[in-house]
């Protein structure tokens, strides 16, 4: 199980988005993890269209989770529309849009 030293600093927490209190949640969500033998989980969101997304972690990734994030690919959360160019005549095939 992870200390409260151990979940403080990282990426989130420069984001002012991990506290005190939720430093406290995550260690209780550690606890009980642990406690339940718990080896893989899923990460689950909804994206900016209200699918639920998610991603397995491992158990022991879990801290850094909490300290840093979970990485997503922008296909993976629907956005592939703005890889697309904007201007049809600089799309190929994108004629018959014009």
């Amino acid at each position: 199980m992870a200390d409260k030293d151990e979940l403080a600093g990282g990426l989130t927490a420069a984001a002012g988005l991990y506290d005190a209190a939720a430093r406290a949640r995550a260690t209780e969500v550690l606890a009980r993890v642990e406690a339940e033998g718990i080896e893989t989980l899923r990460i689950v969101f909804a994206d900016q269209h209200g699918v639920l997304r998610g991603k397995a972690v491992v158990a022991g990734a879990l801290p850094s989770v909490f300290r840093n994030g979970l990485a997503m690919t922008l296909p993976g959360l629907g956005g592939r529309h703005r890889l697309r160019p904007r201007r049809a005549d600089r799309c190929l095939g994108c004629a018959d849009r014009a």
